[in-house]
Formats: structure tokens, C-alpha cells, sequence
């Protein structure tokens, strides 16, 4: 059986990619510049992706200014209807796994079942209490509150 590609044999565009990044061994670097002086089609492989990877590096991100980064509402009502929204979504998660927890404790399960919704209710709780008051002490104790502002 021939190969009909003998650059598949020489080597892959992994290693090329390699090559061009400048992270093979002195061989292979060696058996590569030798293939790459034979081949004009692997030649034309090497700086096409030469020119992939000079584009990405050279690709400048836009950074948000600090406007679009902002998360506080920027109106009273804003604000107000923000710190509602809130107060619902406690209000109503509290009530939901109250109900649960109610409904967990008249069951008939075995107490293994009761003790594992409790756990799973009680440790989401306490993540979302967690995640909660660390807002709000951040909000607080943000010294530049009053520059957003």
C-alpha cells in the first residue's frame, strides 16, 4: 500500500504547530526546516497558520469601561424595584422550603429521607444566605459607592 500524502508521514500539523511556536526538540525541529525546504505545499501550510497565530496574538480586546460594568441600578425606581425583587425572591424561597420541610416532616418516609432533605434544603439555604450577606456587606463597605454614583 502507498501513501499518496508523504508530508502525512514527515509529520502532522500538530508538530508543525510545534515548529512554529518554537517548542519541538533541536531534531525535530531539524527533521521539520528539512521537510519545509522540499515542500511547498507544507511551506504554504506553515505560514498560513504562522499568519493564524500572528492575527490572534496581535487581536486587541475591547475592555468594558466601568459604566458597562456596573451592576447597581442607576435610577430610584431602578434601584427600589431592584431591592423589591430581591425581597420577593427570599421571601418566596424561604416560604417554598418551608413547605417543603413541612411537608418532608408529616410524611411517612423513613428518617434517612427526612434527614437527607433537610441536609440538601438546609445546605442550599445557607449557600444562598452566604452568597447574600456577602453582597450586602460588600455593598456597605464598597468605599467607592459614591463615586458610582
Amino acid at each position: 500500500m502507498t501513501d499518496t500524502n508523504p508530508c502525512q508521514r514527515a509529520f502532522d500539523e500538530e508538530l508543525l504547530s510545534g515548529y512554529i511556536d518554537g517548542e519541538l526538540s533541536q531534531g525535530e525541529r531539524q527533521r521539520i526546516e528539512v521537510h519545509l525546504a522540499e515542500c511547498a505545499s507544507c511551506r504554504t501550510l506553515q505560514e498560513s497558520m504562522r499568519a493564524v497565530r500572528d492575527a490572534a496574538r496581535s487581536t486587541a480586546f475591547a475592555v468594558p469601561t466601568d459604566e458597562q460594568w456596573r451592576e447597581t441600578a442607576r435610577t430610584l425606581p431602578g434601584r427600589w424595584s431592584r431591592q423589591l425583587g430581591w425581597l420577593f425572591v427570599i421571601l418566596c424561597a424561604a416560604a417554598g422550603a418551608g413547605i417543603l420541610l413541612w411537608e418532608a416532616a408529616a410524611s411517612p418516609e423513613p428518617w434517612w429521607v427526612k434527614v437527607t432533605v433537610f441536609g440538601v434544603l438546609g445546605g442550599v439555604g445557607l449557600l444562598f444566605a452566604s452568597v447574600l450577606m456577602d453582597r450586602l456587606h460588600d455593598r456597605r463597605h464598597d468605599r467607592y459607592r459614591r463615586v458610582h454614583k
